[in-house]
Parts: C-alpha cells; structure tokens; sequence
C-alpha cells in the first residue's frame, strides 16, 4: 500500500454539468486527462468527440 497516495485517488459524482454542452445528468462518458490531472464527464460519446476536436486533446488509442 506504500503506492497508493491520496494524489491518484479520484472521486466522482456519476451525475453532474456536461464539460461540453453543459447539460445537467448523468454522464455516460467519463475522460480523467492525465496532462492536466483533471477529471471531465460528458452526457454521450458525440459530445466527447466534439470536445476532442474542438481542444484538440490528446486521447491515447487503447
């Protein structure tokens, strides 16, 4: 357990505000960015794709 540092725990709400359209639900789609170390949840898979193309974001392929 020496590891595990209160840094790389993220907690979440599975419901809140769209990071892209700003819809208030739950999110289907959750994306934690490990350059800015923050967590960003989107309503649907389109709206994370917007995001993608409009920050242009690096998303690494699985």
């Amino acid at each position: 357990m020496d590891d595990l540092r209160a840094k790389n725990v993220i907690t979440f709400t599975d419901v809140g505000e769209c990071t892209n359209c700003g819809v208030y639900g739950p999110y289907e789609f959750v994306f934690w960015s490990s350059h800015t170390r923050r967590v960003y949840g989107f309503c649907s898979l389109k709206c994370f794709r917007e995001w993608l193309r409009t920050t242009r974001a690096i998303y690494p392929k699985r």
